[in-house]
């Protein structure tokens, strides 16, 4: 007797074991599927605190890869977003960040996230380990099956507006903020 003739005696034979096995079959298949397939909010996710781990392990490239080659905000492009984010790693040290809250919002190819978040630098000037409470926006882009940041915006540092990330940089790291003066 085939193997097709043995599944087809034992499913009229034995028809709720049949039935059974087939929903068994399809959940496993199913988590299966779920665990390959990622989400774009999952992908979102992921970009946030990849580029969160690679700036608090202090790697300026690491968390520059996260960031769309074509950035640009405020007149800042990415290599000038790279010096930026290397002059604030030599001031003050790999932050640790705990991420308070995170509100994200997507449409179609774009995403944004509103984190509040507590940071803390571990060698502010003046040798003290300082805490800083703030909130952000970070927009994102689909590029492909890729999410890629395209901003970056300090909303409120200590419970104080602040005017983007240029004010940011030339109020903590002083004047020219990372930026090269003479422009990217």
């Amino acid at each position: 007797m085939s193997m097709r003739a043995k599944v087809g005696l034992f499913a009229r034979e034995r028809p709720k074991t049949t039935f059974l096995l087939a929903l068994l079959a399809l959940t496993l298949l199913r988590l299966l599927l779920g665990a390959i397939t990622r989400t774009d909010r999952e992908r979102v996710e992921d970009v946030i605190s990849g580029a969160e781990h690679s700036l608090e392990a202090g790697d300026v490239e690491g968390t520059v890869a996260w960031v769309a080659p074509n950035y640009f905000q405020e007149g800042m492009d990415r290599d000038a977003l790279r010096r930026f984010t290397a002059k604030g790693i030599a001031t003050y040290g790999s932050p640790r960040t705990y991420i308070l809250r995170r509100e994200l919002s997507l449409e179609a190819d774009r995403a944004t996230c509103l984190l509040s978040v507590v940071v803390r630098y571990p060698q502010a000037p003046g040798g003290m380990n300082m805490l800083s409470r703030s909130k952000w926006r970070v927009s994102l882009r689909r590029a492909g099956r890729r999410w890629l940041i395209t901003e970056v915006s300090p909303l409120e540092i200590q419970d104080r507006p602040i005017g983007g990330l240029v004010p940011f940089g030339e109020r903590f790291m002083g004047r020219g903020g990372g930026q090269d003066p003479d422009g990217p």
